[in-house]
């Protein structure tokens, strides 16, 4: 889960919050911190690695916390508006860096947003208006 805020541990470090999921999944703590060193090289946060969460900025804060969702090689990613807290540019980045990160891979991703940039940029869109689902499957 990708929430619009990001939802990063403030006493971890970056790469600690990245490994989370794998240490509650009880990895291996060696494999755990190499599968979160490798998912924030894959995401250009490498240098990011040792700073806490306050050290970040809000666009960073949000590729961690993508990053976080892409470690353990998830089926599903659902995003609640992952772009919303950030400015047009850095939403662009964040979002083709996600899209990238899943290329070649089964996992299956849902965004919720108002961002049509963002929405055009999905396989299959679905809208609600007037509380009816619309959709182009």
């Amino acid at each position: 889960m990708v929430f619009q805020v990001p939802s990063l541990l403030a006493p971890l470090t970056v790469v600690e919050n990245v490994e989370l999921p794998l240490l509650l999944a009880q990895a291996d703590t060696l494999d755990a911190r190499q599968a979160a060193l490798e998912t924030l090289d894959q995401m250009q946060l490498t240098a990011l690695a040792e700073k806490l969460p306050e050290e970040l900025s809000g666009g960073q804060a949000q590729r961690v916390a993508v990053a976080r969702s892409l470690v353990a090689s998830p089926r599903l990613i659902v995003a609640d508006e992952p772009t919303g807290q950030l400015d047009h540019p850095t939403a662009r980045h964040l979002f083709d860096v996600l899209l990238a990160s899943l290329e070649g891979t089964d996992t299956a991703l849902v965004v919720a947003t108002h961002d049509k940039a963002i929405a055009d940029r999905m396989q299959t869109i679905w809208q609600i208006h007037s509380g009816i689902l619309e959709g182009n499957v």
